[in-house]
């Protein structure tokens, strides 16, 4: 399955590989145990001896790769949407339950149940069958709380207009490409003007230009008076 855009075994399901020095308490081996991906940061942390500072979602499996017979956790979770519907899938040693949030005007909950130790490949949904189970799955879902909302989608709907809107010229600088804020050209041109008497001259306007050949002919190009020097509207407007 193409990348992991699924709530299913043949694609949520990943190899994870550490190797961790024996002189640090590695050990040679595979497990059954049940990580997740935001396991790794901690892990890492803990064998490197880092203290993690704030609240995460993982936590850290070392004792797993100090024995690969131990467990880790009971059930491993994920989030994935499919025709206007969220998926929280869970998943135990036997079984797995997807829980398909209402959607699309459709404020019904769809329960999808499979159950590895007779069905590996996922070819029936024995949900209806199997109610207890779905509910004892859905109970460990509700105790890990509502699935967090897309890092974009949150800033998208964010009522904060200050947060929502960019300024024109940072807008340009995104389409072109640049991470980098626009120049502030009023800022540039009060570093430039050294004596402060609201105009550059030829000296002051070369003063810290990266490519001075490039920049001795826009100096005449931008002086639209003819005057040899810029005002600050003249070098705030100017086009290259």
């Amino acid at each position: 399955m193409w990348c992991k855009h699924t709530n299913y075994e043949q694609a949520a399901r990943i190899p994870v590989i550490v190797r961790v020095p024996a002189s640090i308490g590695g050990v040679a081996g595979s497990t059954t145990a049940f990580v997740e991906t935001v396991d790794i940061y901690p892990t890492l942390s803990d064998l490197a001896g880092v203290e993690i500072s704030g609240t995460i979602d993982g936590k850290s499996f070392k004792n797993v790769l100090k024995d690969p017979l131990a467990s880790h956790r009971a059930h491993a979770t994920h989030v994935y949407p499919r025709g206007g519907r969220l998926g929280r899938a869970i998943r135990d040693a036997r079984y797995r339950m997807v829980r398909w949030e209402p959607g699309r005007g459709d404020d019904s909950v769809v329960y999808e149940l499979y159950d590895y130790q007779t069905d590996p490949l996922e070819t029936q949904n024995v949900a209806a069958d199997q109610m207890e189970i779905v509910q004892r799955l859905e109970r460990v879902l509700t105790d890990r709380g509502p699935a967090k909302p897309d890092v974009r989608q949150s800033k998208s709907n964010d009522p904060s207009k200050t947060k929502q809107s960019l300024d024109s010229k940072n807008k340009s600088a995104k389409k072109s490409g640049s991470s980098k804020p626009a120049w502030d050209r009023g800022k540039g041109f009060d570093r430039r003007d050294a004596d402060g008497d609201g105009y550059l001259t030829r000296d002051e306007f070369m003063t810290g230009q990266p490519d001075a050949e490039a920049a001795r002919p826009r100096f005449d190009r931008f002086d639209k008076n003819g005057d040899g020097k810029l005002s600050k509207p003249e070098f705030v407007n100017l086009k290259k």
